[in-house]
């Protein structure tokens, strides 16, 4: 793909790419310049020296699309500093965190106490229960509101076949599907 006509089919010029990472990229999706979805994250990979923008980080958030087991990534010749192009790759290259998932994962909590103080919400029965009960390291059939949270943010490798479950009951019955990150609840719920 060609940057130069990329930016004319989304109608922002190239030096306003910079710092637009997600913007672009569901510029991209929207106007039909490629299909998949925008998706947000944390970026791993290599950040210049000559990257005005992002010097001295060691990752960054970042957006870009997925398409399949395909990475589209718009902006990603800005933390190269190089000329401007559009990079595609796979989809599990570990320079791209999608959802955040690995990040959150590496600084992940042990699970809170159950907090008296808190409303308390039932454990739905069956698997629910059991998962939650598990992470938990709880006996209770109920979870304090901290718990909940705690619950919500478990990277999705943690989550396994229970994300969908999980995310549901704290969106549904719970009433907070602001506990879910963003990312992961579009992801799992489309929503």
């Amino acid at each position: 793909m060609n940057p130069k006509q990329v930016a004319e089919r989304i109608n922002l010029p190239i030096k306003f790419w910079p710092g637009q990472c997600f913007g672009v990229a569901s510029a991209m999706v929207e106007k039909g310049v490629v299909e998949g979805k925008a998706v947000y994250g944390h970026y791993f990979g290599f950040i210049s020296d000559d990257c005005e923008q992002f010097v001295g980080r060691a990752f960054t958030h970042h957006g870009w699309i997925a398409q399949g087991d395909t990475i589209i990534d718009p902006t990603r010749w800005v933390f190269e500093a190089v000329e401007p192009y559009i990079y595609e790759g796979p989809r599990n290259d570990r320079g791209y965190d999608e959802g955040s998932n690995r990040l959150r994962e590496m600084m992940m909590k042990p699970p809170p106490d159950f907090d008296e103080e808190q409303k308390a919400y039932t454990l739905p029965e069956g698997e629910i229960r059991a998962f939650a009960k598990t992470m938990l390291g709880s006996d209770r059939d109920v979870a304090c509101a901290v718990q909940v949270m705690w619950l919500s943010n478990l990277p999705l490798n943690a989550l396994g076949d229970m994300a969908l479950p999980v995310f549901e009951w704290v969106a549904d019955e719970v009433g907070f599907p602001g506990f879910i990150p963003i990312d992961n609840r579009m992801s799992i719920l489309g929503r």
